[in-house]
């Protein structure tokens, strides 16, 4: 059975990535299962029920599954985030008051940074590493596949943002199974895209978006900014 972890903070692509493990994987097995599991718990009983290889999503991962990636048991295609405009990103695209967003994200962070990142592919959401295909090779490496030109283009342009908006706009017309009621949204329980997904992309917008209250409360993000090498604004 094949698995692969998608860690990723809030708003750093990182259903992209996740949706990338899961095309790959489906060039070689019949069936690829797919849930959100941050739980050393919930992902045991979930596998269970796997048949032949899985992707598992997640963003405040547990020590039991750090613990897995960095035994190398299980590949992980890790995306990270100015932890400051994840913060906004949250507070937009989901209406999300500022202390919450502020909460989800640093406990994410946290967990993520406890992962060593020379057993991982860590990708930074500013370098833009969904609009380079490049990308979808190095995490087809990483989980020790070989891709022809044709393949990596095909799935390169069915998460272009131009293409994942196309897709939500049709998202009423999907099976009402894949529909799922969510943190009052809608998400496809397959490609895990929801109708809130897409953000202006904006970096640095945390400076210019917050009040000055705001701002200040996010020097609790600094041991994670100096830990990721962003810059670090007094």
């Amino acid at each position: 059975m094949a698995v692969v972890f998608t860690p990723g903070m809030q708003g750093s692509a990182s259903t992209w990535a996740y949706n990338v493990c899961r095309e790959l994987l489906l060039l070689q097995y019949e069936t690829v299962s797919v849930f959100y599991c941050d739980s050393t718990a919930t992902l045991s009983e979930e596998l269970a029920h796997v048949e032949h290889a899985a992707v598992i999503k997640m963003h405040q991962p547990d020590e039991g599954i750090i613990a897995a990636i960095a035994n190398e048991q299980v590949p992980a295609v890790i995306t990270v985030r100015d932890p400051r405009d994840s913060v906004v990103s949250l507070m937009e695209r989901f209406n999300y008051p500022f202390q919450r967003s502020l909460d989800i994200v640093l406990a994410s962070v946290t967990q993520i940074l406890r992962i060593p990142p020379q057993v991982s592919l860590f990708l930074r959401y500013e370098n833009g590493f969904f609009n380079d295909a490049a990308n979808i090779t190095a995490i087809a490496n990483l989980l020790g596949m070989s891709i022809s030109a044709d393949q990596r283009q095909g799935i390169f342009d069915k998460y272009t943002q131009d293409s994942v908006k196309a897709f939500m706009d049709q998202f009423e017309a999907l099976p009402e199974n894949r529909k799922v009621l969510k943190n009052g949204s809608h998400w496809d329980s397959v490609t895990m895209l929801h109708k809130t997904h897409m953000s202006d992309g904006a970096v640095g917008k945390w400076k210019e978006r917050l009040s000055p209250a705001q701002r200040d409360a996010l020097s609790v993000f600094t041991p994670a900014l100096q830990a990721l090498n962003y810059e670090v604004c007094e």
